[in-house]
């Protein structure tokens, strides 16, 4: 796993978001009922793994997958987002 991705993942861990390991964007195994790693424990779960991971949001919080794909250039559809709340 790269450098920076390992490094965002033991910070959300650290987050207290679960991390999981994914083959695309789909979980792998039983993602819902593997025990919580620890921060300490994310760089030897995700050693060698060469997919995605996934973090698991706790029942508080809410993800937006903006994908910057989807918009033209310079358009910052999440600062659109937030001025309407």
């Amino acid at each position: 796993m790269k450098k920076e991705l390992l490094k965002q993942a033991i910070s959300f861990s650290k987050s207290g978001f679960r991390i999981f390991k994914c083959s695309g964007k789909r979980p792998c195994g039983a993602w819902r009922h593997n025990p919580y790693i620890t921060p300490d424990e994310v760089e030897e779960f995700l050693e060698g793994w060469t997919g995605n991971y996934g973090i698991a949001p706790t029942k508080n919080q809410l993800i937006i997958d903006i994908d910057p794909r989807n918009f033209e250039p310079g358009d910052m559809p999440h600062k659109r987002l937030f001025a309407a709340c």
